[in-house]
């Protein structure tokens, strides 16, 4: 269902970690890797868009996002694409209460390189790489963002309409 055809060279700079539930990093531990789902309706060309929740010392509160979030070591996973794919299935569910095991064919946004940042979280500075997926669904399907505090005001939104609320 998920198909990584990034450049394998990236894949060698990936450490699993040991335990389930340890953040996902890059070999040297220097930064954390997480993954993003972008949800496009087809018939109405809109995005599942919302905003990450105020957290104290978190410079990106209330940014838009999209669901998903770090790639966490699952249980029994022993790859970097089952660990990123079971890890997205989790956030997916907890910030929109979607299935994407339901939502159809998912893949890497592989033309584009991973986003790689570093912002203030907790006091200190911390770098994240983020790798893009997407799938497309027929209609805009409901959603529930209220099970999640680290997100809110998950709607389906027009990109024009995201670009007039950040100029």
């Amino acid at each position: 269902m998920l198909e990584l055809k990034y450049d394998q060279r990236w894949f060698d700079e990936i450490n699993l970690g040991d335990s389930t539930g340890t953040i996902v990093t890059t070999r040297n531990g220097r930064a954390g890797i997480g993954a993003f789902l972008i949800i496009q309706c087809i018939k109405t060309n809109r995005y599942l868009i919302g905003r990450k929740a105020f957290r104290p010392g978190l410079d990106i509160s209330h940014q838009f996002t999209f669901p998903g979030g770090m790639i966490r070591r699952q249980p029994e996973k022993d790859t970097f694409a089952e660990c990123t794919l079971e890890s997205l299935a989790k956030r997916v569910e907890a910030e929109v209460g979607l299935d994407i095991y339901k939502l159809g064919c998912i893949k890497p946004l592989d033309h584009v390189p991973p986003y790689a940042g570093t912002y203030q979280a907790s006091g200190q500075m911390v770098t994240s790489i983020v790798l893009a997926f997407h799938t497309k669904v027929s209609s805009e399907l409901n959603v529930n963002s209220e099970a999640d505090s680290t997100v809110y005001d998950f709607a389906w939104r027009c990109t024009p309409e995201l670009w007039r609320e950040l100029s």
